[in-house]
């Protein structure tokens, strides 16, 4: 079976034919109330109009019709004309408006992370989060791989290897190591991939599809969908250091036994074997983030309450 090399827009084609309900849900999500929505769709299909034969069109009083005309045209989803019969209304293509929700919403993200901005050090956090929309598990997921700086350790099944593959290949690029336990053949530049050897029976048999990802040992991240991948089951993240240090060893010996059994299936032993399971050392380092955190936590404490019991000891000794 040849490797599958990935569409970037697969889950945009899942996501459109989920959609059940027509354009109103999708032109909703880019900003426009039900009603707007509905003159747009009206718009698009028939031509440049005016709000009178918009609003007999779609079956709406013309009152509150002009008022969504006006938003609409204020939000830049549609262009006006006078003309001698009243003023027309035209569609702006459904492509520009995207590209135009795109970069609002980037420059309005820029804006709100310079306002929020801080020097101060973050404090620890152990808490475990919940996550309950789908698309913000996978910019989750995104962002920890965008800002992984050592490794990328993960499993996942190729509902997320497909949404992720741009951003893995990004990081290998940056000289982060990036190791993998798949269950479908694929292919992604600069990446260690070992192909689970049961396949795609493993979660066509299980609860859904799922990832579990850690990213430098210091943050983590798991996530249930259905088999078709629409629907979230479940999700958490976390940055607690003990959940993370576990993660990222149950992880890395993950994908190292993946590469183990590979090799014995396929005969390889000996010192071939050992190379080829040595040259996986950059996704196993001797101190992972999680320890780390833990080590500046407890050591320093640890080691205070160790002379202090010491001095105690020695102050009884003494009189």
């Amino acid at each position: 079976m040849q490797p599958k090399r990935v569409q970037a827009n697969g889950r945009q084609k899942r996501r459109v034919a989920a959609l059940g309900d027509g354009p109103s849900e999708a032109l909703v999500a880019l900003g426009m109330t039900p009603l707007e929505a509905e003159a747009y769709a009206f718009l698009v299909r028939v031509g440049a109009s005016t709000g009178y034969r918009i609003a007999q069109g779609i079956g709406r009083p013309a009152g509150n019709l002009y008022k969504s005309l006006e938003a609409l045209e204020s939000k830049g989803f549609v262009l006006s004309a006078d003309e001698h019969d009243g003023r027309l209304y035209r569609a702006v293509p459904v492509s520009e408006i995207g590209a135009s929700v795109v970069r609002r919403l980037e420059r309005a993200a820029a804006q709100a992370a310079h306002e929020l901005a801080t020097t101060e050090a973050p404090q620890p956090d152990d808490r475990l989060y919940a996550i309950v929309d789908l698309d913000a598990a996978l910019e989750r997921a995104r962002a920890m791989i965008a800002g992984a700086s050592d490794f990328v350790l993960m499993t996942a099944c190729p509902v997320f290897m497909e949404e992720l593959a741009a951003a893995l290949a990004e990081a290998s690029a940056r000289h982060v190591a990036v190791g993998i336990k798949a269950f479908a053949p694929i292919e992604i530049a600069g990446t260690h991939v070992v192909l689970d050897a049961r396949g795609e029976r493993a979660w066509r048999e299980g609860p859904g599809q799922w990832m579990s990802m850690s990213a430098d040992g210091s943050s983590m991240l798991n996530v249930l969908v259905d088999r078709e991948g629409h629907t979230l089951q479940t999700a958490h993240w976390s940055e607690n250091a003990m959940l993370n240090w576990q993660m990222y060893t149950g992880l890395s010996t993950n994908v190292l036994l993946a590469e183990a059994e590979a090799l014995i299936a396929r005969g390889v032993a000996g010192p071939e074997a050992m190379r080829a399971l040595d040259a996986m050392h950059r996704l196993q380092p001797p101190v992972s983030g999680g320890k780390s955190a833990l080590q500046r936590r407890y050591r320093a404490s640890s080691a205070a309450g160790k002379h202090g019991v010491r001095g105690a000891s020695r102050g009884k000794r003494s009189t």
